[in-house]
């Protein structure tokens, strides 16, 4: 509703819709008389799937299509809405600038020069790795950097008591802390903005793919993506393949690796990107 009177009350010359939801292009229709440009990303999947239907696409000054029936090589999210905007073809463009501001506690507590990694409990068990897995993992890090920063998912789980009994440990949303001598700095109950900045003056990011390692790419910062796949079938690898492309970052920070339950095999090809790109 709120939407609808917007467009409405205001004066509109172009509209982009970046997420194909049907509602966004029942507009160009309802609005045809203003004579809006209406630019749309739209998704394809198969059984000859479409969102929007071909008819709604007609109402469309220019759209592209997110193709995730193909079992070719797809372009992701990020290129397809650079050329909906006509920026893909550009000489330059820059990523937007985030200078959020951050808490003097953050800032107090954060080292100088820091490696931050992420553990996702679901995925470090899945692979056969946890909490154990993490410290042979952060163990061979410190080889190579002075200091760890270690987030966890917030989630129902007894991982944070574990953690603040071995490593060094300040919980920003309660300002409660142990100061115990380590150079692994465990952050619990972080919040966005502050894991954002974490994220942001690390020299190097490890994550789970996901939230992190998209953070990661909003921020251009060195990242290594450790993109689980779970592959029982062939639907499933095409499945997996198409993820990835899709979501898959644009820029030259990103890095990632496919991890496997042989945890000293992920260890290696870690160390070849932590120590290659120090």
């Amino acid at each position: 509703i709120l939407i609808f009177f917007k467009f409405v009350t205001s004066k509109i010359s172009e509209v982009y819709i970046l997420r194909p939801k049907n509602f966004f292009f029942l507009l160009p229709i309802i609005f045809y008389f203003k004579s809006i440009k209406f630019y749309g990303f739209c998704l394809d999947g198969s059984n000859n799937y479409k969102r929007p239907i071909g008819i709604l696409r007609k109402f469309l000054t220019y759209y592209v299509i997110n193709d995730r029936g193909t079992r070719n090589k797809r372009t992701s999210r990020t290129k397809l809405h650079l050329k909906l905007a006509g920026l893909d073809q550009a000489d330059k463009y820059n990523n937007e600038q985030y200078n959020l501001k951050v808490s003097s506690k953050l800032k107090e507590i954060l080292p100088q020069d820091y490696l931050l990694i992420h553990y996702k409990k679901q995925i470090f068990n899945e692979l056969g790795w946890g909490t154990d897995g993490l410290g042979k993992i952060i163990n061979k890090i410190l080889e190579f950097y002075s200091n760890v920063i270690l987030i966890n998912d917030i989630e129902p789980s007894n991982d944070h008591l574990i953690f603040k009994k071995k490593y060094k440990w300040y919980d920003l949303s309660n300002d409660t802390f142990d100061n115990k001598t380590s150079k692994v700095l465990y952050l619990p109950n972080i919040s966005g903005l502050d894991m954002f900045n974490a994220i942001r003056f690390s020299k190097k990011t490890i994550a789970i793919h996901g939230t992190i390692t998209l953070l990661g790419n909003l921020l251009n910062v060195p990242i290594l993506d450790l993109f689980y796949c779970d592959i029982k079938n062939r639907d499933d690898f095409y499945r997996y393949k198409n993820a990835f492309h899709e979501w898959k970052p644009n820029n030259i920070s990103y890095k990632f690796l496919i991890p496997s339950k042989n945890l000293n095999k992920t260890i290696n090809k870690m160390l070849v990107y932590i120590k290659n790109e120090k």
